[in-house]
């Protein structure tokens, strides 16, 4: 893959109509992902289900260990297992279903000490059509209110872009 196909891949996002949300978390880690009250932490990554189309939301290796992607199916159709949970009606997402996604856009970023400026998909950034942004993370929580850490096997979501410029790194 290359970062033209990613950012394809993203924009299948745009003119979706989020009917429900699912968290995938590992076995004996649910429910969670509502530990902290600024944002939903994840082990695994989400779907977006729609009616006529469903993506996933996941960490992967395509540029970087780790990078987020965006793939159009369910995740739990390319996890060798783990957990997963409708969280639709019991989450912030709540005020977000039935809603179209109306832009969805990677923000990529460096790769430390890379030679040939490579970048990799280090954030997402969706905008639904009240306004609303989401901004989702491949970012590992380091302690109360601290700075996130990057490039990781784990997904955060923040519903608030200042709680995701307090958290995320290279959020405007």
């Amino acid at each position: 893959m290359n970062r033209e196909s990613f950012d394809q891949d993203v924009q299948g996002l745009v003119g979706l109509q989020l009917k429900r949300v699912r968290y995938y978390e590992l076995h004996g880690d649910w429910p969670s992902w509502h530990a902290d009250p600024d944002f939903d932490s994840l082990k695994q990554g989400l779907d977006f289900i729609g009616d006529d189309a469903s993506f996933f939301i996941t960490w992967d290796a395509s540029f970087w260990s780790y990078g987020l992607c965006v793939r159009s199916g369910a995740l739990v159709d390319f996890l060798s297992g783990g957990q997963f949970g409708d969280v639709s009606a019991t989450s912030r997402w709540s005020g977000l279903c039935g809603q179209r996604v109306r832009a969805a856009r990677f923000i990529w970023e460096p790769i430390p000490l890379a030679e040939d400026r490579a970048v990799y998909p280090q954030h997402l950034v969706l905008t639904f059509e009240a306004g609303n942004q989401v901004y989702v993370s491949a970012a590992t929580p380091q302690g109360t209110r601290a700075p996130f850490f990057g490039m990781s096997d784990h997904v955060v979501v923040l519903f608030d872009q200042e709680l995701a410029r307090h958290y995320l790194h290279g959020i405007q």
